[in-house]
């Protein structure tokens, strides 16, 4: 949901004809599908996400965010695991979590 929000707000921003928003969305879509896990918002998750929203000062779906991210990369550390985003407080957090991060509204040289 992030990223087509972002994506459909970035292009109507910088007016990118709606055909080439909605074969991006589509590709996006096909490579989620293919490679994406869906975490089940459980006790656990939902527990981790209040500490880190006392700890951290964060708003509760971003502590939702952060609690299934941490939680996947203790139980799959063989696979890296990247937080993309573009909200400034998650990211910190997340950082302090130890996590990487990388906000796509970022310029990269």
């Amino acid at each position: 949901m992030e990223v087509s929000s972002a994506l459909v707000r970035r292009a109507r921003s910088m007016q990118i004809p709606s055909q080439e928003v909605f074969a991006t969305l589509t590709n996006f879509d096909d490579d989620v599908t293919a490679s994406l896990s869906i975490i089940e918002l459980d006790e656990a998750v939902m527990d981790y996400a209040v500490q880190l929203a006392r700890v951290h000062g964060l708003r509760g779906a971003d502590a939702v965010q952060l609690s299934c991210a941490l939680l996947v990369k203790r139980d799959r550390a063989e696979i890296p695991l990247i937080l993309m985003s573009s909200d400034i407080e998650l990211n910190a957090a997340a950082e302090s979590e130890g996590l990487t991060v990388v906000n796509p509204t970022e310029a990269r040289s």
